[in-house]
């Protein structure tokens, strides 16, 4: 069983029907259990990924009371680690974690940097992805369109969208007037999303509920 497979059935999941039926949410989590089970071990972020959907079961099933000290602490580190190190089960934890820490940021860039992991693989300094910049979004939840405010130049920017589970959803690019632009998010699940705004060598997250 491949990791993309699981993804597509961690997404059904996830969507507002299934969640509303008991019936087909207890037969879909115990067969993405299964499968979770099945898939392959040994390299570092196969292991991360496996052991962060065990994590995400569990808080889906019986709830966030019942992770562990072990499961929090496992939570909590990998959050904080570089996602070129250690794989999408990054993407995962930071919105795990961003539950139990609303007010959490991550800057996985500076993280990167940190360890060594550099845009493109080079370790030039001039190459070096510079700091994140400031970026506001509003109205934060929101049903339909969200607003963005960055000091960014006018121009396209590339928005990146993932869900709870680390997946992509949707890559576009907005046009940037006086810092300003918007989304219109009305066709995606109700849910927590991470955005990742790239402009140049320069890359800011944040996250959103939709409504």
């Amino acid at each position: 069983m491949k990791f993309s497979t699981l993804d597509m059935n961690m997404d059904i999941l996830c969507q507002e029907n299934t969640l509303n039926d008991s019936i087909i949410f207890q037969n879909l989590i115990q067969e993405v259990t299964q499968e979770n089970n099945t898939l392959p071990t040994g390299r570092l972020f196969e292991n991360y990924e496996k052991d962060l959907n065990s994590i995400y079961f569990k808080v889906l099933t019986l709830g966030w009371q019942e992770l562990t000290s072990a499961d929090l602490e496992q939570l909590e580190e990998l959050a904080l680690s570089c996602p070129f190190v250690n794989g999408s089960a990054v993407y995962k934890s930071e919105s795990l974690y961003a539950h139990l820490n609303p007010g959490i940021s991550y800057d996985d860039l500076e993280i990167c940097n940190s360890v060594g992991v550099y845009r493109n693989g080079v370790t030039q300094s001039e190459n070096l992805i510079n700091t994140p910049f400031d970026i506001l979004i509003y109205p934060n939840p929101t049903s339909d369109r969200l607003y963005f405010k960055a000091t960014v130049p006018d121009g396209k920017v590339e928005i990146q969208i993932f869900d709870v589970t680390g997946k992509l959803i949707l890559e576009t690019h907005l046009k940037f007037i006086q810092g300003s632009s918007f989304l219109n998010v009305s066709e995606l699940h109700t849910g927590i999303y991470q955005i990742r705004v790239h402009n140049n060598n320069q890359v800011s997250f944040v996250k959103f509920l939709k409504l």
